[in-house]
């Protein structure tokens, strides 16, 4: 005979509470699911067997006397399948269309890609939330790195689709939340899921690993139709067609696409709108030097409705070394300055026509030429 007490981790004499909390913990432990050890599946399997004696009142009473092959009994007062209520893994409720989903979120960015697979045991608001949530995440982050790239497909693909449920263990959990609710009387909840265990039962192959788990919550749900009959009002289920944790899915993918493209589309109007200030910013100074001040080693630009009309520059002593200045983007005026101060020849010219005029050092002037189509003329 078997130490299902051993099994548990409990002693002889620990309470129903007790043993309920300790079966959760080492259940979740070695749940196929998490834990990728060769030996999961059969531990996971004792570990049910062990509960289903030491979590019913009246087959753990059967053990301690000794009484074990009666105490294994499917037909005394329970089987695991029966044994407590499936609790939601997000809120705690006892939901009456529980589902163990499976859902995947990638992050990546650059060279660095990450993928993970969540699962759970959910009622249909928390899967929403929870498939929306990694969506989301991977629709900002997923596609930023190679393999995640392609990973992002596959996670949009899974999540639309409202996760991953594996049939064979829908087919157990979903037997034992009817049992619960065949117990409180609730035939009509009773009989839907039931029924909705023995239709994942029938995906399940004799070859998974999960067979007799889900072979267990069969019989249940069989046993509750012979009971109550299948004419009950069956309940709408929130998980068929587009559920409500596939379009949780599938608008958070155009959420995270809409946080995209309002990102670009601001980035955009953000050069946009500084290339225009700059080019209607009557002053602009371009800096030559880390001195602050103008007039030192820098240039005045100035502009007139988007078009260039003046250049200053001066000498790092604070001269003014230069002006030009600009019709329709043609040089019109230029004055250079010595660093002494001297004024340079002036030529004032405009398609070859104008006038050129050089200034003694005391700046008074000396001669003047006036040019017509290139050409000097007289005055």
């Amino acid at each position: 005979m078997e130490d299902y007490y051993k099994i548990l981790g409990v002693d002889k004499d620990a309470s129903d509470s007790q043993i309920k909390k300790a079966y959760r913990e080492i259940a979740k432990k070695w749940h196929p699911d998490v834990n990728s050890s060769p030996e999961a599946t059969q531990v996971f399997q004792k570990i049910n067997n062990a509960y289903s004696v030491l979590g019913s009142p009246e087959r753990k009473a059967l053990y301690d006397a000794g009484n074990y092959s009666e105490a294994i009994d499917p037909s005394t007062y329970a089987t695991e399948a029966e044994l407590y209520p499936v609790n939601c893994d997000g809120c705690g409720a006892i939901s009456a269309q529980p589902r163990f989903i499976q859902y995947s979120r990638v992050f990546s960015l650059l060279f660095f890609s990450h993928k993970t697979k969540p699962c759970g045991t959910f009622c249909v608001n928390c899967a929403s939330k929870r498939i929306f949530f990694s969506s989301f995440i991977t629709g900002i982050f997923g596609w930023l790195g190679l393999w995640g790239f392609f990973w992002s497909i596959e996670a949009f693909f899974i999540n639309i689709f409202g996760g991953i449920k594996n049939p064979a263990l829908n087919a157990f959990i979903l037997g034992k939340q009817a049992y619960y609710f065949h117990r409180k009387g609730n035939a009509n909840i009773a009989t839907s899921l039931a029924r909705d265990s023995l239709s994942y039962f029938k995906k399940v192959g004799p070859l998974d690993e999960n067979f007799e788990l889900a072979k267990s919550g069969a019989d249940v749900a069989k046993m509750i139709i012979n009971d109550l009959g299948l004419y009950k009002q069956r309940l709408k289920s929130h998980w068929g067609g587009w559920s409500k944790p596939a379009k949780a899915g599938f608008f958070s993918f155009l959420f995270a696409a809409g946080c995209w493209a309002s990102l670009i589309g601001y980035s955009d109007e953000s050069k946009k709108a500084k290339k225009s200030q700059y080019r209607k910013n009557p002053a602009t100074v371009v800096k030559l030097s880390p001195k602050p001040n103008i007039g030192k080693g820098d240039i005045l630009v100035n502009f007139k409705n988007g078009k260039l009309v003046t250049v200053t520059a001066w000498y790092e002593n604070g001269q003014k070394k230069g002006e030009t200045n600009l019709k329709d983007g043609k040089s019109v005026t230029i004055t250079i300055w010595k660093p002494n101060g001297e004024k340079c020849p002036i030529t004032n010219m405009v398609d070859g026509n104008g006038v050129v005029v050089n200034y003694y050092k005391d700046g008074a002037e000396k001669t003047r030429s006036r040019y017509k189509d290139g050409e000097i003329v007289e005055d």
